[in-house]
């Protein structure tokens, strides 16, 4: 396991410790669900709007929480691979966040010299603004939005 997946996990738990009662969080853990949050986002993973259908019981033996995890799976959204999830419409801010992390992650992976790294990202903008079809255009650095984990200011 990477320790970027481990870090998940333990987000995941922390936020469900935070906001399901601990019946709800043993019957998740019974069921081996698992709750992989970003740490930046408050919310249950892929887990969330099942949840938010289907609010926990605030007490109750083992038994209710069991019931209530199979309402919650029924509930949970289903995940859509190959051609139909490229076919799924996506909030721009959503696909400008991942496009990011993508981004950083590839990044890291670039040599630590200045002028590599400034020529790859020119290179990039370059080819983006072609695939947009965009007028050639001076671009300036922007701020990095607090949620997408890495607030900076440009300089």
């Amino acid at each position: 396991m990477v320790q970027r997946t481990a870090y998940g996990y333990m987000y995941g738990y922390r936020n469900a410790i935070d906001q399901l009662p601990p019946g709800a969080v043993q019957a998740m853990m019974d069921r081996r669900l698992t709750i992989n949050a970003s740490r930046n986002m408050r919310t249950l993973g892929e887990w969330t709007e099942a949840i938010a259908a289907v609010p926990p019981p605030a007490t109750g033996p083992a038994a209710t929480y069991l019931k209530w995890v199979d309402e919650v799976i029924a509930k949970k959204p289903k995940r859509f691979t190959g051609k139909r999830a490229n076919q799924i419409r996506r909030e721009p801010d959503e696909v400008l966040l991942e496009c990011y992390r993508f981004i950083e992650k590839m990044g890291n992976r670039l040599p630590p010299i200045r002028g590599t790294r400034e020529k790859f990202a020119r290179k990039l903008m370059g080819i983006i603004m072609t695939h947009f079809e965009l007028a050639p255009d001076k671009f300036t650095p922007a701020e990095i939005p607090a949620s997408f984990g890495r607030a900076q200011v440009p300089a």
